[in-house]
Order: C-alpha cells, then structure tokens, then sequence
C-alpha cells in the first residue's frame, strides 16, 4: 500500500468508515485506475499511473457474484454511443 497515491489511500480510509459505521453488514465491490497520457502518447502496453490501481471487496462472496453480475447487466445497458458509461 505504501506505492499508492494519496487519493488511493483516501478512498481505502473512506471505504473502511463506511464499512465501520455499518457495523460490516455491507457488500463493497470497486475497481480503479488512473490512465497516464504520457504512456498512451509513448504507445506502452500499460498505461496504468503508477500507484493508481486499487481493486477491493468486501461481503459474502455469493453476493459479490450477484453484484458484478447486475453491474455488468447495467454497464451494458448504460453505455452510450461511444461506449463510455457513468453512472
């Protein structure tokens, strides 16, 4: 954890509050990276920032399987034109 950037650090704090005040009785699931556009201009193979990526879970793991499933259910559905989604 120490190669994380500070914001990445931020969201874990966050996230383990959240976790805290709920007494555990959630499921979390999110994945992030930031792109770095010197990598892309440079054509890498990774051009994932260093100390951006953050995957984490937490909850039963039956119900983490049914999460994923439903969010890629939306990301199809959600996606525009382009193929970019934000919801």
């Amino acid at each position: 954890m120490d190669n994380l950037q500070l914001e990445a650090r931020d969201i874990i704090e966050m996230i383990t509050r959240y976790i805290a005040s709920n007494k555990n009785d959630v499921c979390f699931v999110g994945s992030f990276i930031a792109i770095d556009p010197k990598k892309v201009e440079d054509k890498e193979e990774d051009i994932v920032k260093e100390g951006s990526d953050l995957m984490i879970a937490f909850g039963d793991k039956d119900t983490l399987r049914i999460m994923l499933n439903e969010l890629r259910d939306v990301i199809e559905d959600e996606a525009d034109k382009d193929g970019f989604v934000n919801i």
